[in-house]
């Protein structure tokens, strides 16, 4: 259906539901508006199942809106809201994924974690900012870690993002009866996430170098 209505939203799968289609655009407002629901999605590279959600596109201004979306994303629970405005070029996003499971990412780690990110402005110059961080996370029974941190991404909401972000992997001492527990082992994180076409800023919280590079997927 987006690719119908030209609509430059990078969002696929197969969907369901019931929309009202208009094909008077002289009035204002959308002209199709529904509620739909998916096994699986794919949006902008993040795999998403169970989702359901209301949509709307008004042609005369170019905007999507989507609205209640709610979904499953490695276990996790997520929700979000998004308006964006392709001829004006602005948008509005704001959500969260809780619980997010990372044995689903490698099978020897046991964990969750939750991010969450809101912005508004427009394309490429105003953030989506981002916080992240974990419950602790055992890799190996005798190791266990926390990871928190930020980040800003700008994005065109089509083939472009730049994502700036920073945090701490924090390793907790190994408790020995007897003995008093010494510091946590609190290093720097960089991480770079694959996606297609994303520039990215890994920074050194403690001070050390910053870099930028771009990557495609």
């Amino acid at each position: 259906m987006l690719n119908i209505l030209e609509i430059d939203l990078d969002l696929h799968g197969k969907a369901a539901g019931n929309f009202i289609y208009s094909d008077n655009v002289d009035k204002p407002g959308p002209f199709l508006t529904g509620t739909f629901q998916a096994d699986r999605v794919l949006f902008y590279d993040f795999d998403f199942e169970n989702v359901r959600g209301k949509l709307e596109y008004e042609e005369n201004t170019d905007t999507v809106t989507l609205e209640g979306l709610t979904a499953r994303y490695m276990a996790g629970n997520a929700k979000a809201d998004m308006v964006i405005h392709y001829i004006d070029k602005r948008f509005k996003v704001n959500g969260q994924i809780t619980g997010i499971d990372f044995q689903r990412m490698n099978s020897e780690f046991k964990g969750t974690g939750d991010i969450i990110f809101s912005g508004a402005g427009r394309f490429e110059q105003d953030p989506i900012n981002l916080t992240y961080r974990t419950d602790d996370i055992y890799f190996y029974e005798d190791q266990c870690f926390k990871v928190e941190g930020k980040g800003k991404m700008t994005t065109n909401f089509s083939d472009h993002y730049f994502l700036d972000a920073e945090g701490f992997y924090n390793k907790q001492q190994q408790f020995i009866p007897g003995v008093s527990p010494g510091q946590p082992d609190q290093r720097p994180l960089r991480r770079q996430i694959p996606w297609r076409n994303l520039g990215y800023q890994l920074v050194d919280p403690l001070g050390g170098k910053s870099r930028k590079s771009r990557c495609r997927r």
